[in-house]
């Protein structure tokens, strides 16, 4: 269970309460071509990799690999962005928020990592928040991953995890001015499922860009549209919830990195 569900469900007291606030290819001309997410590890300590698609991908500059836990923690830990899609040189805030908090009783911290590069952004020997400010001077898009974990001395992913954040945040850094935005409902009721809808701030010409839809927690592909608005009906898997994320590609540009013109927010969704 992920901190988020669990004040979702009451259990916890809510402190934030995450922005219901963003991975795939560039395709190649003639239609889009999905990218598929792999779940390493399960929910509890997720690592995303992106797969290469038709041999035109390749993905050397994204990095997620984590040390299982030395024995079972009951530390929660969720990450969240200021914003998803800003332009180059933009500063975008990220919290990492846990419970319990670290530092009283343990040799714990909370870390903020880089997946992308393979970088520690911060980290915070005590309480129950840590924040980054992160830049990019280029235009790029980086993925980003919170801990709980012992003292990282090596800069890489830490060793002893005790928590890792369910969702990976997504932040794209571009002037082309391109927004995606990623909406449904929080909760549907046991058995049903709903739509989630996820939009664009431009309009789309046919081959030439498409949104894809997909599920961090399974791996799997939603659904993609060539239009700037792009609807899926889904039914999330149980109470345990699925992080939902949207992508804006191009469908002409043929890149070997992984570059979407846009990135949504993080989506949470769960069976009540």
């Amino acid at each position: 269970m992920s901190l988020r569900h669990a004040r979702a469900l009451g259990s916890l007291p809510i402190r934030r309460r995450r922005k219901n606030v963003g991975d795939p290819p560039i395709a190649a001309a003639g239609g889009p071509v999905q990218q598929r997410f792999a779940s390493a590890g399960g929910r509890a300590r997720r690592a995303l990799a992106l797969l290469a698609v038709s041999s035109l991908l390749g993905i050397s500059g994204v990095v997620a690999a984590s040390t299982s836990p030395a024995s079972a923690s009951s530390f929660l830990v969720d990450l969240f962005a200021s914003a998803s899609t800003v332009p180059t040189g933009q500063a975008v805030t990220l919290t990492a928020d846990t419970d319990p908090g670290v530092g009283a009783t343990d040799n714990f911290y909370i870390d903020i990592f880089d997946s992308t590069t393979g970088t520690l952004i911060s980290q915070c020997p005590n309480g129950v928040t840590c924040q980054a400010s992160v830049a990019q001077s280029v235009a790029s898009t980086q993925a980003y991953v919170a801990y709980v974990a012992e003292w990282d001395q090596s800069g890489g992913p830490p060793p002893q995890i005790q928590a890792t954040s369910a969702e990976t945040d997504y932040l794209t850094w571009t002037n082309r001015g391109f927004q995606i935005s990623l909406g449904g409902p929080d909760s549907v009721p046991a058995g049903k499922g709903a739509t989630y809808v996820a939009t664009t701030n431009v309009s789309i010409p046919p081959a030439r860009a498409f949104i894809q839809i997909d599920n961090e927690t399974t791996g799997k592909v939603l659904g993609t549209c060539v239009s700037s608005s792009c609807s899926v009906n889904y039914k999330p898997a149980d109470i345990n919830g699925d992080d939902l994320v949207a992508f804006l590609f191009s469908s002409v540009m043929i890149t070997h990195t992984f570059a979407p013109l846009a990135s949504s927010n993080v989506f949470f969704t769960f069976q009540q």
